[in-house]
């Protein structure tokens, strides 16, 4: 199909876990995207009693300070003692870590042995999360209360303070990079607003944040706003500073084209180091080839896949609580690539890439780091666009074929469009005046997840941008940050599952 085209400048199980919508606290979506995953225990190896040589090598030493053979082979030390002069002794928390968890008494921690102050003293400590209604000081900080109160009352639509994007998602704890060990707390240590190279964005009507969106419901998942990322205008039909997006119901065509020009190459060296090259150069098979973007099953390819046009990221880096293992956030994707350009190579891209530095979670996350990544009941990866309205039943707000066949594609599958288009109403992707066919459609609301290492940074770069032309404008609304205490199966879900 040819592309009309327009002229322009450029080219620990915890039960039960809490349910009300509040700031990174934990929120009950075990049905959600991240449902932790099922596995037993692992046995641990035992210790080696005799055997041949190298089975008996433990014992092979001076035993005189080991817990697991404290004095002599397989006598072990029991939980929270130490072995010394071959001794089992209680151990000592003035002096020592007894419960491994990385923080001394003199350096914060109120719970280093199980007791009153809680029966898993290894998840208590000043880097923890605090759950209220536990009756644990989770934190060590003598509050039970402080990690659930929104924080983006007031946020100005057109902030350029990138932070306050990190608050309009729900995280609301900032953090210090380099602190004193009793200061090591969990948040927000960075956060920038970039293009998909690390460059500075250059056109501001790239992002926004609202307190809703057209019919999109609910207006918010968490707090009072929403973060919207655009790779046109960052706006519904008539929300202005910056907006409206140029769509419905006065317009038959949404096209804004980013000024300055903003064209990047992927391929090529990037100026910013949080550029999403290292994406681009690695591979998912069968989703995704090393210098590619992802296909989806019977799709056809991009033929320009390294440009990206009209590109805006949210970059952010988060020290994650040491007592959480996992985080999801709730991604909402509109494109008026649909219903036209459903499995050809204009197929606009949202990338919500995870990276862990200091080590590998529980589970990994996915090879590419991408979370923007569905999984259908036939184990077929799809990457989350406009394409898994090919084979999927996740692009669910837009006209089915029942309601309107004349505006149908066939490559859409006949489980899309099961939402109806209700929620399009004032988002700008609606019929226009006097039109037959909606402008665009969307997935709905969705929960993507992925996992961390307790304590320790990860990065989070959520991207989105035009492929192959910067023609046809996509929209991702982001909300509803929150932590998880058990490793998932990382990705992306709808919310009905």
């Amino acid at each position: 199909m040819m592309r009309t085209r327009i002229s322009s400048a450029a080219s620990l199980t915890l039960a039960p876990l809490l349910g009300a919508a509040a700031c990174t606290f934990l929120s009950s979506l075990d049905d959600l995207a991240g449902v932790p995953a099922d596995g037993g225990a692992v046995d641990a190896p035992a210790d080696t009693l005799g055997g041949d040589s190298s089975d008996a090598a433990p014992c092979n030493r001076d035993l005189s300070s080991d817990p697991q053979h404290c004095g002599a082979c397989g006598n072990a030390c029991a939980p929270y003692e130490l072995c010394v002069a071959a001794s089992c002794i209680a151990c000592d928390s003035a002096n020592h870590d007894c419960d491994g968890d990385g923080w001394l008494v003199a350096e914060g921690d109120c719970c280093d042995k199980p007791g009153d102050c809680g029966d898993q003293p290894e998840l208590i400590n000043p880097g923890a999360l605090e759950i209220p209604g536990n009756q644990v000081d989770d934190n060590c900080n003598l509050f039970d209360q402080e990690d659930i109160a929104p924080c983006d009352t007031g946020l100005s639509s057109s902030s350029n303070v990138a932070a306050d994007y990190a608050r309009a998602l729900g995280i609301c704890r900032m953090a210090q990079a380099a602190p004193e060990k009793l200061a090591k707390t969990w948040g927000l240590l960075e956060a920038q607003l970039l293009r998909a190279d690390g460059s500075p964005l250059g056109d501001a009507s790239a992002r926004s944040i609202r307190t809703s969106f057209g019919a999109v419901s609910p207006s918010v998942v968490e707090g009072d706003a929403l973060v919207v990322l655009s790779t046109g205008i960052a706006a519904d039909g008539t929300q202005t500073n910056p907006g409206p997006n140029q769509g419905a119901p006065a317009n038959s065509f949404m096209s804004y084209f980013h000024q300055p020009i903003s064209q990047v190459d992927l391929s090529l060296g990037c100026p910013g180091s949080a550029c999403i090259q290292d994406w681009f150069a690695s591979a998912n098979p069968p989703l995704k080839a090393a210098e590619a973007l992802p296909t989806a099953p019977e799709c056809e390819p991009p033929f320009n896949p390294s440009q990206a046009f009209d590109s805006v990221m949210l970059r952010l880096v988060i020290r994650a609580p040491t007592n959480m293992k996992s985080f999801r956030f709730r991604s909402y994707f509109l494109s008026a690539e649909y219903p036209v350009f459903v499995c050809s190579a204009f197929n606009d891209q949202l990338v919500a890439l995870i990276d862990t530095p200091t080590g590998t979670p529980e589970i990994a996350n996915p090879a590419d780091k991408n979370l923007a990544t569905y999984v259908d009941s036939e184990l077929q990866k799809w990457p989350v666009g406009i394409n898994v309205a090919k084979g999927t039943g996740l692009f669910s707000v837009c006209e089915s074929k029942t309601d309107n066949p004349d505006c149908w594609n066939a490559d859409v599958a006949t489980a899309s469009c099961s939402s109806g288009a209700a929620e399009l109403a004032g988002t700008g992707f609606e019929k226009p005046t006097g039109g037959s066919c909606t402008l665009g459609g969307a997935t709905g609301w969705l929960t993507m997840a992925g996992n961390v290492v307790p304590g320790e940074p990860l990065e989070l770069r959520v991207v989105i941008w035009d492929v192959n032309d910067a023609s046809y404008d996509s929209m991702v609304l982001l909300d509803g940050f929150s932590w998880h205490p058990d490793a998932v199966n990382p990705g992306t879900s709808s919310v009905a599952e």
